[in-house]
């Protein structure tokens, strides 16, 4: 099994050559414990792609999708350009804009997925019941909690907001379920990510998520009827989503830990 552990802004993920194998992606994520997610890549065999990302549980990740964007460059000796990627959870291939910064670290852009739907959705867990934005996309769904909404108390109540990620997910019908909190600060925003995916069976408080950053963007963008640029502070570090009329990027960074 050929693979490789890619760091994009501290949501370790492993990438393994080939087609997808539920059972080596746990048996990888079992010898590797920071690893939080685990796709596949192979080289696309038609022209509408440069190459193809599935994602163990079937979701859309954004960070993963760099890391393959990154792979393909390493293994075609690119140093920058733009890479094409045809990834699970997505409709149409999607566009990653990389620039080499170090031996194997990459800087990049990913033209993120549109959502198909941004809307609201009653919800109750622990005794609370209200309301939540909800961002569709067609291999991920997340919820936004902004510090003022009732439920961004379970922050603190780790085993709480997990039990609930869970059971909204399954109320929801999602391929996969993200809790996005999200605080104001000075610099911008603070985003901390809990993420559920029963494809994979995987749940984490991740260190960061790229499709929940560009999630928050375009709910912000949507709400205030404006095209929006926002910092997002995660555990992970830093990641920077514009969101408009001409769609939404992600700006963040990858680099090689382990091959």
């Amino acid at each position: 099994m050929r693979y490789t552990l890619y760091d994009p802004t501290g949501n370790i993920t492993a990438l393994i050559e080939g087609e997808r194998d539920a059972q080596a992606a746990a048996g990888l994520m079992q010898m590797y414990p920071e690893v939080e997610q685990a796709g596949f890549v192979s080289k696309a065999t038609s022209e509408e792609a440069d190459a193809v990302l599935e994602m163990a549980g079937g979701e859309f990740c954004g960070n993963a999708s760099m890391c393959a964007a990154a792979w393909y460059a390493e293994n075609n000796g690119m140093s920058s350009g733009t890479v094409r990627l045809k990834v699970s959870g997505a409709q149409s291939p999607i566009e990653v804009r990389l620039q080499k910064t170090g031996q194997e670290s990459f800087s990049a852009d990913v033209h993120m997925p549109p959502a198909a739907d941004i809307s609201s959705i009653s919800l109750c867990a622990d005794g609370m019941e209200g309301s939540l934005p909800v961002v569709k996309g067609t291999g991920m769904v997340h919820l936004i909690i902004e510090e003022d909404s009732r439920f961004f108390s379970l922050l603190n109540e780790k085993t709480k907001a997990e039990a609930a990620v869970k059971e909204w997910c399954r109320k929801i019908g999602a391929p996969g379920l993200g809790l996005m909190f999200v605080k104001a600060t000075e610099a911008g925003c603070s985003l901390t990510p809990l993420v559920y995916v029963p494809g994979s069976d995987t749940l984490f408080w991740e260190h960061s998520c790229a499709s929940g950053s560009s999630a928050v963007c375009m709910y912000i963008a949507r709400k205030e009827g404006r095209s929006v640029s926002l910092k997002l502070a995660q555990p992970g570090g830093i990641l920077k989503v514009n969101s408009g009329p001409e769609g939404t990027w992600l700006s963040g960074s990858v680099r090689v830990i382990n091959k």
